[in-house]
Order: C-alpha cells, then sequence, then structure tokens
C-alpha cells in the first residue's frame, strides 16, 4: 500500500523475535478451498451462526447469507488446515471471481474473529498480533480509528469499516451488505 509505511513489516525479525511465521495469501488456494464447499449441512449452519451472531441490514437476503456462509466455511477450512494463528490482508477493487472472494473477506473475518483468529484489516501485521493478545487477555481484540475526539463532554468516536469482533458489543452488532 504506497505510502502506508506503517503498514511494513520485516518478517525475518518478526520469526527471530516473536516466533512467528508468515504466509502470503493465496487467493488462487482460497477459490480452490471455496469451490469444494458443497456440505449444505455445513453451509446451512454457518449461515445460521452469521444470521445468530449478526443483524444483517442493506439486503441480507437468503441467497447472499447462503453464499456468505460457504465462504465462512472455506477460510475456517483454510484457517484449521494451514494452522493460522492471525491473519493481516485488505480487500480492494477486484472484479470477476477474485471480486467475489474479495467481498468475503469482511463477513469471514468477522466470523474467524468469533472463534478467536485474530483478522486484520488493511494487510497490517501488527494490529493482528495486538488483536490476538488483546482477545487472549481480555476477551475482545479490535482494529478502530480515532473519528472524533469531544474532550470538554468526555466522548469518544471510535469505529473502523471492515471486519470486527461481535465480542465487543453488548448488543447484537450489524453486518451491512452494500454493493
Amino acid at each position: 500500500y504506497p505510502g502506508m509505511m506503517d503498514l511494513y513489516i520485516d518478517e525475518t525479525n518478526l520469526y527471530n523475535r516473536m516466533f512467528l511465521y508468515t504466509k502470503q495469501f493465496d487467493w488462487e488456494k482460497m477459490w480452490a478451498i471455496a469451490d469444494d464447499i458443497t456440505d449444505e449441512d455445513a453451509i446451512r449452519a454457518k449461515a445460521q451462526d452469521i444470521l445468530d451472531t449478526f443483524d444483517i441490514e442493506g439486503g441480507g437476503t437468503i441467497e447472499k447469507v447462503w453464499d456468505m456462509a460457504k465462504y465462512v466455511v472455506a477460510f475456517e477450512k483454510w484457517v484449521k488446515d494451514e494452522h493460522l494463528g492471525m491473519i493481516a490482508s485488505h480487500y480492494g477493487f477486484a472484479q470477476g471471481k477474485a471480486g467475489v472472494l474479495d467481498s468475503m473477506l469482511i463477513p469471514a473475518f468477522s466470523m474467524l474473529i468469533k472463534q478467536g483468529t485474530a483478522c486484520a484489516v488493511e494487510g497490517d501485521m501488527k494490529v493482528a498480533m495486538a488483536m490476538s493478545i488483546l482477545k487472549t487477555i481480555s476477551g475482545t481484540g479490535q482494529l478502530s480509528e480515532m473519528y472524533s475526539i469531544d474532550f470538554n463532554d468526555d466522548i469518544c468516536i471510535i469505529g473502523h469499516s471492515g471486519s470486527g469482533d461481535a465480542d465487543i458489543s453488548d448488543k447484537k452488532p450489524t453486518m451491512k451488505i452494500v454493493p
């Protein structure tokens, strides 16, 4: 991400200091995993899990939640097969088959966070590490940005568009489907 110098990491140094091995995200492997997800019972159960976790807003049809569930199952399989503890990736402006997978990163990452796998957007591995630590010691870990601070009224508005930890809220969070 040109200009976002805070996102870069030295993978060798990360391994030497933290014993964390990094792997690059393989889109083609994810397509292959998703293409092989055909177990309708697993997809149905994951669709229900999504509906139990989030209020769906903005056109959450049965078909959209079903497709989302299929990709969430694929991402869960990938995390299990690769023994991943955290993920840092970013969605972009992909089209076609890549665009479908790209659009599923946020719901898949949100469901993985719920299960304890830290998933940071914007490809920020340092945030993924922090999320993992916070989830372990406090039960929740969330990437957020300061939007506005009002020191006089002691108000801080924070948020982020992207994957989120449903455990951070005392009410059911909303997942908004956008084109």
